[in-house]
Formats: structure tokens, sequence, C-alpha cells
């Protein structure tokens, strides 16, 4: 009888558990358990809540568990995601977290058990924060009382941060009553509001905010391969938000002032917009042949222009209005 030479070797069979749990997986479609899910308020320009929540449902998709307007200008939300998805939010002013302490007053959080609570939501906030924070702030109700004076002094020596002359600071929290009773406490996630875009190098007074330049340009839908032109485009933020929410193929910025066009541009680059195109023109008479255009902006302060030059501005924007028809 022919003895093998591997008679005496025991085999091992090796399985790849690895392999064998990614086949399961796709076979029976496992999906991790969802992730604690956190309150969070959003603040926004009064007039565009529905904009704003139409692009939270969109960004956050099944995350989102729920939502709903709490006032004028601010809704909730439950979310389970991570937090720093939030920050791609562009039509809101800024995101909070909702913190509920089952207090009757204000003089409650001086106490030794809801400040130390205070502080440590304070810091999670910061610890968010690309850079430490260099200030603090408080919104609330009376905040010049003593209890507020004393609870600003508080937290200021626990924090090792110094209140901001604005009273809002970089690190800022909102403090405001229930609706079920007891007090709320909101800390902002980010250090500046989400509406300062990084972009805005160049600021003018009167300028759009940022948030609601987003909001327009949800209002209409834009046709692909588009051309978009904005009168009166001043620091270009309409144009931008338009860029860097769905691209066209050509976007033209015209204003008749030279330090405006120049404010426009410094901020299309800071964006990475540089296909648009700023040309100084009069809006009421602008070199463009007819039916250029399949979308126009357009957004004066008319009282503001009114105020810097010595000219008869009666009738302007009608005639604006007009040039934009012929255009469009």
């Amino acid at each position: 009888m022919y003895n093998s030479p591997l008679r005496d070797i025991t085999f091992t069979p090796f399985v790849n558990f690895e392999s064998l749990w990614l086949k399961f997986h796709d076979l029976f479609e496992i999906t991790p358990m969802p992730k604690s899910t956190r309150e969070y308020e959003a603040e926004v320009v009064p007039g565009i809540e529905k904009i704003a929540m139409s692009e939270l449902r969109a960004k956050l998709g099944g995350k989102l568990r729920w939502a709903r307007q709490t006032r004028s200008g601010f809704f909730r939300f439950g979310y389970g995601g991570a937090a720093a998805q939030l920050k791609s939010l562009r039509s809101v002013i800024a995101i909070y977290t909702v913190h509920h302490f089952q207090i009757p007053r204000p003089r409650a959080w001086l106490g030794d058990q809801h400040f130390r609570r205070l502080c440590e939501m304070l810091r999670a906030a910061a610890g968010g924060f690309n850079q430490p924070a260099s200030n603090f702030g408080i919104g609330a109700a009376g905040s010049d009382s003593p209890v507020m004076l004393r609870l600003r002094d508080a937290l200021g020596a626990a924090l090792g941060l110094p209140y901001a002359e604005d009273g809002k600071g970089q690190l800022y929290l909102r403090l405001l009553r229930a609706e079920s009773g007891g007090w709320d406490a909101l800390a902002r996630t980010t250090p500046a509001p989400l509406s300062k875009r990084a972009y805005r190098l160049v600021d003018a007074p009167g300028a759009l905010n940022a948030s609601v330049a987003y909001a327009m340009t949800r209002l209409a839908p834009t046709p692909a391969n588009a051309t978009v032109i904005n009168l009166c485009s001043g620091t270009a933020t309409i144009l931008i938000e338009q860029e860097l929410s769905q691209a066209t193929q050509r976007s033209l910025g015209i204003d008749w002032d030279a330090k405006m066009l120049a404010a426009g541009k410094a901020n299309a680059a800071a964006a990475n917009c540089g296909r648009i195109i700023h040309l100084q023109a009069d809006a009421r008479a602008t070199p463009l042949p007819r039916q250029r255009a399949d979308l126009l902006y357009l957004r004066g302060s008319r009282w503001r222009v009114a105020a810097e030059l010595p000219i008869n501005l009666s009738g302007l924007h009608p005639r604006i209005f007009v040039l934009a028809l012929r255009h469009n």
C-alpha cells in the first residue's frame, strides 16, 4: 500500500468570516441600529421656513425623525445622524442643540447640578468647533437681570472664556421657557452662524443674507444649460448660491458700481465660482440682446441707493422690470 507523505498532516479548513458576513449582510439587507435621536432647533429668516424644511428633508433623509415649526423663524427637529451633516444646510441661519431643564425659574441654573450640566453641554458644543472658542454669549429675556449677570460671570469663570461684547460670541447659549414647562437651554453648534459664508470676503451695508439668497434659488426651477442674469448684483451672493446649489452654463452679474463688481469678483473667486461673469453696466439699459436669460434675479435697496446718489430714481424699478421682461 502506498503511504502518502501527507498522511500525518492535519488540515484545518480556512473560513473567511468577513466574506461570509458580507454575503449574509447583503442577502438579508441588514442595517445597523439607528443612533439615538437628538433634538435640534433651526433658526431661519421668517418667511422661508418651508424652503428650509424641504432642504432639511432632502439632505438628512431617513435620519430626520420628525420636524415641526414652533414659531415664526424657528422649527425643531429630531435627528439621528452625524452632527457634521447639519453644517451643510444653506437655508438656515443657525442650528442649536436643545437641552431641557425641569426647573421653575432661571435662578435654578446657579444650583450645582444644573450648572454642571449647563457647562457640560457648552463644552460639548465647543468640542465640535475646528478651533477653541475665544468668547461666549447668552441670549435670554432679562439678560441684564441680577440672576443672568451672576450666571454669566459663573459660566465665564467655569469655561475660562470672556463674555463677548455683542452678547453672542462664538460659544452662544440661548435660554427660553419651554412649551411643556421648565426651561430650555440651546447651544449653537457652530462658532458663527451658518448664514455667514466663508466666501464672503468683502461685505457691504445692506448685502443680501446668504440663506435668503439660497432660498431665492429654490423658488424657480433652473433649466439645464441655463443662462442666469442678476441685475444689481452687488456682492454676487445670489449668483454664488445659485452656482453652489445647481451650476448653470452662464452666470452674469450686472452692476453700475465698480466697487460692488470688485466685491462680487472677490467673493466669487473665494467660492470657486470662476465662471460668473461680472459686467459694469446700468441695469436700466444693459447692452444685452433680447431673450438672453432663462432666469433673472433682481434685488435692490432703493432707499440706500437713493441716499448715496444725487439722481432722481423715480420709476427706477418699473424700468428695470420692463428690461427684465425683455431679456427673459
